[in-house]
């Protein structure tokens, strides 16, 4: 695994401390980063500096509340253009995104413009916990489109963003920055695993598997599109194994 273990467990922290419902709480839990707080169609995420240095984690909050619920909801897919730069290399490509993620995602991306920093001079470190998780993929992805510096992205019980079709060309853009990180037993990764003929949706980057056996196995991609069985597992789901302090203590252990 080539991402920091201490940068996991900071994107695994912020992850939960999103949650915080009033700014001056999450502010003082932030130890040593210089912290702003916003809000975008019921979707809370916060922008945190780290003092001395020119890292910003960025992490957006999971489903909390009814219009969370409605954004999880609208999984019927939007088409977006895409181009990217890499080793010399220029290539677009239509993505076909979850609507309700990439509707997020891009209005997150439109405040955050407006904040009064030097972006250009930043490194961005993406997060969130589900719907969170989500958001902080595509967003990334509008980062580095718009030729912002992403160092990382490490999602929590991260629900599909795309199309099949489109997983390799994105796994291209961000290759082994990427770490979607998955509780084995925990039902959202999985969902609309069965309903290919539907949805057609899929997984990209690698994966950090945890067991309830406290062990993990890191799976890169493409060995990590493995579709884990939604119907096979739903016998087996826990409600805890997708909660964020569950992916903490498992982290932890």
């Amino acid at each position: 695994m080539k991402i920091k273990e201490d940068v996991l467990r900071e994107c695994a922290y912020f992850s939960s401390l999103i949650y915080i419902d009033k700014y001056k709480p999450f502010k003082g839990k932030a130890f040593g980063y210089e912290t702003q707080y916003g809000e975008v169609d019921h979707i809370r995420y916060g922008i945190l500096h780290e003092k001395n240095s020119d890292i910003t984690y960025i992490t957006i909050r999971g489903t909390g509340n009814f219009w969370n619920i409605i954004t999880d909801l609208i999984v019927f897919c939007k088409t977006k253009m895409l181009t990217f730069q890499k080793e010399n290399v220029t290539h677009s490509q239509k993505i076909q995104f979850h609507k309700g993620f990439l509707n997020s995602a891009e209005m997150i991306f439109n405040q955050i413009k407006e904040i009064d920093m030097d972006m250009n001079k930043r490194k961005f470190i993406f997060t969130g916990h589900s719907l969170g998780g989500a958001v902080a993929v595509v967003l990334a992805l509008l980062f580095i489109e718009n030729d912002y510096h992403v160092e990382n992205v490490i999602t929590f019980g991260q629900p599909k963003v795309c199309k099949k079709q489109d997983c390799k060309f994105l796994q291209w853009v961000l290759g082994d920055r990427f770490l979607r990180v998955v509780n084995n037993f925990d039902l959202i990764p999985n969902l609309m695993t069965g309903f290919w003929f539907l949805f057609n949706y899929a997984h990209f980057g690698n994966e950090l598997r945890i067991y309830s056996h406290k062990t993990s196995n890191y799976i890169p991609f493409p060995k990590s599109q493995k579709e884990h069985s939604f119907f096979k597992q739903i016998k087996k789901e826990k409600v805890t194994e997708h909660h964020m302090n569950f992916y903490i203590r498992n982290l932890n252990k």
